[in-house]
């Protein structure tokens, strides 16, 4: 008998506007939850897991939450990502929207290792929060392992986070060893990597929230686990819903900005040392010797300053 389970990352609820979106992206977005979970019914309400950031911020309203607590699939299991945790810190994870919906009993929070039955088939989760790095674990015979982390896994060739902390999946998956599958989240980017020690998958993003992801496709997995195999479900998407308009406006506006800070300088060089912007406005204003005086003897203790 065949067991799935559905693969995924990166959610970001919100309930404001991001804004390179053109549609009620709200809308959009309780709908791709809808298609989750009508897949998830076809599949005999297979397990849901998330590699991290189910809210796009921790500190979510009272309302996006009941929204959560209403729309989202029942049977979800996760972990904790950099947007879910107070200062990243998994320690602070109670003061969390996320820890609302564990209590809730609406989301399983995978902490370290999770071992249950499917049947008579054996699986071992274990979850790594953001910071948290995978450690090495033991092949069992007869166990189905999986990995589920939330860091910042990029593709062999991909060189955009050649400056950040970045670790490759080849170079992951040869570090860590004992696990079936790897499920990765915090690159918004989706791949999988497959080798004969094991299988990555990095879902990406669930939908678009920025200009740069107008190309992106956002998508999930199912994963048929006795055999390893993966097939990728692409979300209904209007490839019109992004715009890049708003980082036109931005570039205008920085450029009036900076048209006005010139003319600021031309009308009145503003230097750095105020000892100099005093002289300048002496220049400027027609004061009292007296007043001058005082004010330069208050500031330098000069009774000789003139």
């Amino acid at each position: 008998m065949k067991k799935y389970f559905i693969l995924c990352a990166d959610l970001h609820i919100r309930d404001d506007q991001p804004r390179c979106r053109t549609d009620r992206f709200k809308k959009t977005l309780w709908k791709k939850f809808k298609f989750l979970k009508n897949k998830q019914k076809e599949l005999n309400n297979c397990p849901i897991i998330v590699a991290g950031d189910i809210f796009h911020h921790w500190k979510a309203t009272p309302h996006l939450i009941n929204k959560c607590l209403k729309r989202l699939p029942n049977n979800m299991w996760c972990i904790a990502g950099n947007h879910d945790l107070p200062h990243h810190n998994i320690d602070q994870i109670e003061r969390s929207a996320l820890q609302t919906l564990v209590r809730a009993k609406k989301i399983q929070l995978i902490t370290g290792k999770y071992m249950f039955n499917i049947g008579k088939q054996i699986y071992h989760f274990y979850g790594y929060h953001y910071g948290q790095d995978p450690i090495n674990v033991k092949k069992e015979k007869g166990v189905i392992k999986i990995a589920i982390v939330h860091r910042l896994i990029i593709q062999d060739g991909d060189d955009l986070w050649r400056q950040a902390s970045a670790k490759s999946a080849k170079e992951l998956i040869k570090n860590t060893s004992g696990y079936d599958l790897i499920l990765t989240g915090d690159n918004h980017k989706t791949f999988t990597v497959t080798t004969k020690k094991t299988r990555l998958v990095n879902p990406g993003s669930f939908t678009r929230q920025t200009a740069a992801q107008m190309q992106h496709k956002p998508c999930f997995y199912v994963w048929e686990s006795t055999t390893n195999e993966i097939e990728k479900i692409v979300l209904p998407h209007d490839k019109n819903a992004i715009s890049r308009k708003h980082l036109k406006r931005e570039q205008e506006r920085n450029e009036r900005m900076q048209v006005f800070v010139d003319e600021l300088n031309e009308i009145y060089e503003i230097g750095l040392n105020y000892k100099d912007n005093l002289e300048k406005y002496f220049e400027s204003n027609k004061e009292n010797k007296q007043v001058k005086k005082m004010v330069w003897q208050s500031i330098e203790g000069d009774n000789n300053h003139e």
